[in-house]
């Protein structure tokens, strides 16, 4: 088969592989689109080590399997099922989960080896490859909670990447009364707005938050999350671009502002991302851009030049 293999540091290969192994509960998925991820993305540069090469990446993951008719999308997270976390439903803090695309191969390849657990069908899915965005979609679901905590708040989005569109039009899908989007960049601004979103500069002053979604996590970035947010606002932390920064803790105390860590998601919040992705509830085509898996090397190349010039690259084996 043919996989894109990380190889260190700005070096991702296309390469002919033996199909993977399939061990006693598994099952060999037939990989038909594949999201890149920024974490993985880090990887090509050489911002993060925890990906030790040679290992194939991509963890975004749709495809089918031999005999059976359904789309599937993977969770790609797994857990112990045992320790006090995975009991709670919190599979996301365990201390040994694992993750398709950095402890074992993903799926940036003709085929991938999974737990037949960690599939979840996609019956009702017109565009596959928007099945890619499921994974992404879940830690935004953990992010914004549920439909309950968002209806009739106002939100601000601080970051407009791949996560931080997602929220605004989820948040504004789920009945948010004013989702607003802020970012460098004029381009992401404008998708943001035609996602449901207004322009951080038309209001800015005039409002205070009720909750504010940090997806970039600067020093900037959180001084601004806790300024904009009202009293008795959450502060909901998804960003880790920067490890630790200062915060004005006086501020969240006098103003009872909750901060609140988002890793990941559990496996319910993947669950409702796949539900809303396959009932084609959000529209988020604009998103997308669409490849070969034999561009794989070039679009990493470009991504590492420019990381703002693609919203979510979808490779297709």
């Amino acid at each position: 088969m043919k996989a894109l293999v990380f190889r260190g540091p700005g070096r991702i290969v296309l390469e002919d592989r033996d199909a993977p192994e399939v061990h006693e509960g598994g099952a060999l998925l037939r990989v038909t689109s594949v999201g890149i991820c920024g974490s993985e993305l880090e990887a090509y540069t050489g911002a993060s080590t925890k990906r030790r090469p040679p290992l194939v990446l991509g963890h975004e993951i749709v495809g089918t399997i031999d005999g059976d008719p359904r789309l599937f999308t993977v969770n790609p997270l797994a857990s112990c099922g045992a320790c006090q976390d995975c009991v709670r439903g919190r599979g996301n803090l365990c201390s040994s989960r694992q993750l398709l695309s950095l402890h074992k191969d993903g799926g940036q390849a003709e085929f991938v080896a999974v737990d037949a657990s960690a599939l979840v069908p996609l019956p009702e899915l017109e565009d596959p490859s928007a099945g890619a965005l499921i994974e992404p979609l879940a830690t935004v679901v953990n992010a914004l909670g549920s439909s309950e905590e968002v209806r009739g708040r106002r939100l601000l989005v601080l970051g407009c990447g791949s996560l931080g569109l997602m929220a605004v039009r989820l948040a504004e899908l789920w009945g948010a009364e004013l989702v607003v989007a802020s970012d460098l960049l004029p381009a992401r601004l404008r998708l943001a707005e035609s996602l449901g979103g207004v322009s951080f500069q038309e209001v800015e002053g005039s409002v205070r938050f009720d909750v504010v979604l940090d997806m970039v996590g600067t020093a900037g970035t959180r001084r601004i999350a806790v300024m904009q947010a009202g009293a008795g606002a959450t502060v909901k932390l998804v960003g880790l671009h920067t490890a630790a920064s200062e915060v004005d803790f006086a501020d969240v105390v006098a103003r009872e502002i909750r901060m609140e860590g988002v890793y990941a998601y559990s496996d319910e919040q993947f669950s409702t991302a796949a539900q809303l992705v396959s009932e084609n509830r959000l529209n988020l085509d604009a998103l997308l851009t669409h490849a070969p898996l034999a561009d794989g090397p070039r679009l990493y190349e470009a991504l590492a030049n420019d990381p703002q010039s693609l919203v979510k690259v979808v490779l297709h084996p």
